[in-house]
């Protein structure tokens, strides 16, 4: 909440409207008071930072969620002193000392019948499922694609060498020419049986 306006302000009484005011009135009376507030406006005000407080208060009161939280702090402090307010001995608030009597040593030595009642099972919290940023997801898919291009490169690379290795089984041996008396003639086909 803003720092200009003091702990124990009514920000409802600074703007000058009740509690169960809308949204509507309270900016209406904001910017009434602003402009009678406003250094500008008023130069020989008295009261120097009543522009501040002004404006610190509708920036509680206008957001409705800062405006939620103040009333539940306001709420919260006008009972904490109704009930400090309370007649009564004090020690009745405070928790007594242990006596060593049998109702302080638990809950099974407590006279309280409401301490005997078997307590209920608190439901575990939900989990919370971890959102994944985009940059962590963009890292994760990077290093994907980069093992599946490495893959693929290897498996290419084995391809090629296979396949030239194929090549090679396949070539016929190189020809050797012999001359013969019928002329030059291919070494093995000169040395068959079935020879030229």
């Amino acid at each position: 909440m803003a720092r200009a306006v003091a702990s124990g302000d009514d920000l409802y009484a600074l703007l000058g409207v009740e509690p169960d005011a809308s949204a509507d009135d309270i900016r209406h009376a904001y910017r009434a008071l602003a402009r009678r507030h406003h250094p500008d406006m008023t130069p020989g005000l008295d009261r120097p930072d009543g522009f501040r407080r002004v404006a610190a208060a509708y920036e509680i009161l206008g957001d409705e969620q800062e405006r939620a939280a103040y009333d539940r702090i306001v709420r919260f402090e006008r009972q904490s002193a109704e009930h400090r307010a309370r007649p009564g001995p004090i020690a009745s608030r405070a928790a007594p000392r242990p006596t060593g009597a049998v109702s302080s040593r638990g809950r099974a030595a407590s006279p309280n019948p409401a301490d005997h009642a078997p307590r209920q099972a608190r439901p575990e919290p939900a989990r919370v499922r971890t959102t994944i940023d985009e940059w962590r997801l963009v890292s994760v898919l990077g290093r994907i694609v980069a093992a599946v291009l490495a893959l693929v490169v290897i498996a290419v690379v084995a391809l090629i060498v296979v396949s030239a290795d194929a090549q090679e089984r396949q070539q016929p041996p190189p020809t050797i020419w012999c001359r013969t008396p019928d002329g030059w003639y291919d070494c093995w086909e000169a040395t068959s049986p079935d020879g030229p």
